[in-house]
């Protein structure tokens, strides 16, 4: 595969709207790219299973996953790069954080390659709450667990807590020392803020996909703490005007809002094409 440029989005906040879907519009935008030789895909926090999201549009360029710890083959079903968090490091982070007086969340892959996600019995009610409401939703990948450790014979990809941004901020150093990527995300509600712990960053990832594609140019697409390793690793930067003041720094350019299938009518117009038509 030899690409001239390949578009590469985020997918919560950046492609997909406020219900965390894609429009149908942007699906049958998306479509009509692959027919016109344009490549697109994403680099997304998440897993393969929970990109139903895209069904309507089945992108065939690889994708970054799992904040850029996995680069997957669409097309064929497959893995062709993997990075996890080290046992030692895993165990050293997971102190720092109940250190912290934090309740860590594990994300991990199965023997059967199948996400869960493991909390304490002794998590608080934040954890709780977020547990209930996915539960609700139908997510049937939680598992409670009297200690994370117990889980750590599976593929840990991610690690995360939830708390106040002063008292998160001073552990990034502290993480980074143990050889893991951490960065603050951002959610929905000006209160929430994460600490998130991945293997690599999606710089890793957009390296290996340029390595893999042999894409020329690639075109970045972010809102949040997890896109600041994609836009490092990209050539052009573009933020959602919805993306955090941190996002809006590092981006050359700034465009619509995620509700507004901004990132596909920004597509449309690099490549020549007139957004109302599509």
């Amino acid at each position: 595969m030899q690409l001239d440029t390949l578009y590469l989005t985020d997918l919560d906040g950046t492609l997909l709207g406020a219900d965390s879907r894609l429009s149908e519009w942007s699906a049958r935008a998306l479509r009509r790219f692959y027919d016109e030789g344009i490549a697109v895909t994403v680099a997304t926090g998440r897993s393969w299973t929970a990109l139903d999201v895209l069904a309507g549009a089945p992108l065939r360029a690889p994708m970054v996953l799992l904040g850029g710890a996995r680069v997957f083959d669409a097309a064929r079903g497959t893995i062709l790069r993997e990075h996890v968090l080290p046992r030692g490091c895993l165990c050293a982070a997971l102190e720092i954080l109940r250190g912290a007086g934090l309740c860590p969340l594990l994300y991990t892959q199965d023997a059967r390659d199948e996400q869960r996600i493991y909390y304490e019995r002794g998590a608080d009610a934040a954890v709780h709450a977020y547990v209930a409401g996915l539960r609700a939703r139908g997510d049937d990948r939680l598992r409670e667990v009297l200690r994370l450790e117990e889980r750590l014979e599976e593929k840990a990809f991610y690690l995360t807590a939830r708390g106040e941004r002063a008292a998160l901020e001073p552990l990034l150093p502290r993480i980074q020392g143990l050889g893991a990527h951490a960065y603050l995300f951002y959610g929905a509600r000006t209160e929430d803020c994460f600490v998130e712990i991945t293997p690599v960053s999606k710089r890793a990832g957009v390296e290996e996909l340029r390595a893999l594609t042999g894409a020329r140019r690639i075109v970045a697409f972010g809102d949040n703490g997890n896109d600041e390793g994609l836009f490092a690793g990209a050539d052009l930067r573009v933020a959602v005007r919805n993306a955090t003041p941190g996002i809006l720094a590092l981006a050359d350019r700034v465009i619509g809002e995620n509700t507004q299938d901004a990132v596909v009518r920004c597509i449309a117009e690099m490549e020549g094409l007139d957004p109302e038509r599509l």
